[in-house]
């Protein structure tokens, strides 16, 4: 016997919230630019209250061994609308066996009550609940090496981009806020400028807080560019110690459409600012520009496009569980 334990975070009692605490399972799982607490706030905020932690976790006897993360209602897998991946502090062939264990726990719990899922590309997984499968998902990921001197990333980025870079950095001063410099009012002036360029309020007050207090707990930082004494670009970034991923992004509308350069050399600033932190990688994420008739979209991944070091492939599934699935 396995002694394997299935329980979900919104349903842990005291003494398993405990073992939970300590375990370096957690830990794992709360360093990572996305799952970490002060971000699963921000996204509690965002989705709602039927939006929750609803993580399952895998116990050997009284250890946390392997976890999927959940962020999401109660009849989905799925992480803050990205794909939920394993987690896990054990070899590979625990890893295997607690996987499958769990998977056979899923089809079980919810037979009657239907589940829809969307899991990042796992070969386990994909085995497990082959036939659940409803759709298979690609996109192209987009990322810079941060490991690679800032001369041969330079010379990565797209040709038409430098000069832009270089006008960037002559004509506008930086301000940067992060853990070490907690700028309130400075975060509430790129707030304003996401709201004039949107023109029209995208989300509440409080998640913008929320976003303030990741940079205070140091899991993302804000770079904001001016001109001539005013506010004209700004791009926040979320990060654990690995890695930077490109969050959101504003710039005055008035002078994008005199095609001033005014995105690029903050974005740059900010992929600088990751390097000197040591970070890995810099993420963009999905950068399709043919999977979308949304023409700001489309623009907005070519841009990003245009700084990426690396494309890789990603997949990830959606399955069916319950009455409907086979």
């Amino acid at each position: 016997m396995n002694g394997y334990r299935f329980l979900y975070w919104d349903e842990l009692d005291a003494e398993s919230q405990q073992q939970l605490s300590s375990s370096p399972l957690l830990a794992h799982m709360n360093n990572h630019y996305l799952r970490n607490t002060h971000s699963q706030e921000y996204y509690n905020e965002y989705h709602g209250p039927d939006h929750r932690n609803r993580s399952i976790l895998v116990f050997q006897q009284h250890t946390p061994i392997i976890a999927l993360p959940r962020l999401c209602k109660a009849n989905e897998i799925n992480f803050a609308g990205q794909p939920s991946e394993i987690i896990s502090v054990v070899d590979k062939i625990a890893t295997r066996n607690a996987t499958v264990a769990m998977i056979n726990h899923l089809k079980k719990r919810f037979a009657n009550g239907g589940l829809d899922g969307l899991f990042d590309h796992n070969s386990i997984v994909i085995k497990e609940l082959a036939g659940y499968i409803t759709s298979l998902n690609y996109h192209y990921h987009g990322y810079i090496d941060l490991d690679l001197p800032e001369a041969n990333y330079k010379n990565a980025i797209r040709k038409s981009y430098k000069s832009l870079i270089n006008w960037g950095e002559k004509n506008f001063s930086i301000r940067l806020v992060d853990h070490r410099a907690k700028n309130l009012d400075e975060f509430k002036a790129f707030k304003s400028l996401h709201l004039e360029a949107s023109r029209k309020v995208t989300r509440s007050d409080a998640t913008w807080l929320k976003q303030f207090d990741m940079i205070c707990a140091g899991y993302g930082f804000l770079v904001n560019a001016y001109f001539h004494g005013e506010i004209v670009s700004g791009c926040y970034i979320m990060n654990d110690d690995q890695v930077a991923f490109y969050g959101v992004a504003a710039s005055r509308r008035d002078l994008m459409a005199e095609n001033m350069p005014i995105n690029h050399f903050p974005l740059y600033e900010a992929v600088r600012h990751s390097r000197n932190l040591g970070l890995k990688q810099f993420i963009f994420g999905n950068v399709n520009t043919d999977q979308t008739d949304n023409i700001k979209l489309r623009n907005i991944n070519k841009f990003k496009r245009g700084f990426c070091t690396n494309l890789s492939i990603r997949h990830s599934i959606n399955v069916r569980l319950g009455p409907s699935s086979p």
